[in-house]
């Protein structure tokens, strides 16, 4: 009987350990509650194994991979105490954790913003492939698809030597999406710790063309239609030249604004040279404008035509021949047709069979068409044979 007391009192005591700890549990829980995917939490490592740290959270045991803490030396850094901000990618297997991927979420959170009011972003080209090129934004991963990467086609070559660079980009696409979207849970739901994808497609065009655009419309404000200006060639093609008139714009000479002569424009221009030039017309819209020299030019046409009249007897030089007639030079920057009706009393199938380039004639004036429209004027001639075989009888 003087056991009694004693035992009684052990199992009072023990009776109000239990409650005192499990009291402790249950406020541990209520302010702790149970993590789930997507939580962002805080906690202090308590124990490391092998390649995870494990975590005090309340009464939850979350883990994080050490290797996301690896330093360049291959350490982690990382000590017994620490206090360690995460997020909750799983729990199929306890509580995993990502500091990688709360920093990603955060960034990802940052680009939706910037996506929505519109505003740029600077990116690092890492990796190209055939549809475009992978971009590192902030430490995230986006892509940038080829056709929205530059205005002009880019080689495969040409694609490699842009890793390394950075541009300035547009959030064209911001989207979320599954990586398991038809892994279902017999409920219909999405696993447990099943992680988004997050899209981000850029555009490096987009931010160029408005560039452009803004360039153009400042050019197109201070140059207007009629004004000389003086500009460089920077391109000869077939059909003219194209001129640089600043570091951002380029107008286009054609071929038939070279000069009144119809010698070929490219044995007139090279590239390189500094020509002045008219602004015939801007096209703000287009981004066009349209150049002349011939404009800046004494039109030959105007002076030597005052001077002649029909059956007018003058000298010229052949310079193109065609299955229809010859172009004959007779003046400065003045060519006539010498049709082929008009070169012998007799049927001409070719005009090569009686004359070649650079022969010289006595021609007489058969017709003179004027118009201020360039393309509408005509000097029409005739052989002196011809010329007496039509001449009126009074004449």
């Amino acid at each position: 009987m003087r056991q009694t007391k004693p035992i009684l009192d052990r199992q009072a005591s023990t009776t109000m350990e239990n409650q005192v700890t499990n009291e402790t549990q249950n406020a541990s829980a209520t302010a702790f509650k149970k993590p789930e995917v997507g939580d962002v939490i805080r906690g202090q490592i308590h124990t490391i194994s092998g390649q995870v740290a494990f975590l005090q959270y309340g009464p939850y045991q979350p883990y994080i991979n050490l290797s996301e803490f690896r330093n360049e030396d291959g350490t982690y850094g990382l000590n017994r105490g620490d206090e360690i901000e995460a997020v909750v990618v799983s729990t199929r297997s306890g509580f995993e954790l990502s500091h990688k991927r709360m920093l990603d979420d955060a960034t990802y959170d940052r680009l939706k913003t910037l996506f929505e009011t519109k505003q740029l972003v600077e990116g690092t080209i890492i990796r190209v492939n055939r549809g475009g090129y992978e971009v590192l934004v902030e430490g995230v991963r986006a892509f940038c698809p080829s056709s929205q990467f530059a205005s002009k086609y880019e080689s495969d070559v040409q694609k490699q030597k842009q890793i390394g660079k950075i541009y300035t980009f547009a959030i064209t696409e911001y989207s979320t999406g599954s990586k398991e979207k038809d892994k279902k849970d017999p409920k219909g739901k999405k696993f447990i710790g099943e992680k988004d994808r997050k899209n981000v497609v850029l555009s490096r065009k987009s931010v160029t063309d408005a560039e452009k655009q803004e360039k153009f419309t400042a050019f197109s404000q201070k140059f207007k239609a009629d004004d000389v200006i003086k500009g460089t060639v920077s391109r000869i093609v077939d059909f003219g030249a194209f001129i640089r008139l600043d570091e951002a714009t380029e107008g286009l000479l054609r071929a038939s604004e070279v000069s009144f002569d119809r010698v070929s424009h490219k044995s007139k221009l090279k590239v390189g040279d500094e020509i002045e030039v008219k602004v015939l017309s801007v096209d703000a819209e287009k981004q066009q404008i349209a150049l002349s020299m011939k404009a800046l030019q004494t039109d030959p046409w105007d002076a030597f035509i005052q001077t002649l009249k029909p059956f007018q007897t003058l000298q010229g030089t052949i310079v193109r021949l065609a299955d229809f007639g010859a172009f004959v030079k007779v003046a400065e920057g003045v060519e006539g047709l010498l049709h082929v009706s008009s070169m012998s009393t007799e049927r001409v199938e070719k005009p090569s069979q009686l004359f070649q380039e650079g022969q010289t004639l006595d021609l007489v004036v058969e017709e003179i068409i004027k118009d201020k429209d360039v393309s509408k004027r005509r000097l029409r001639l005739m052989t002196p044979a011809v010329a007496e075989a039509s001449k009126p009888a009074s004449l």
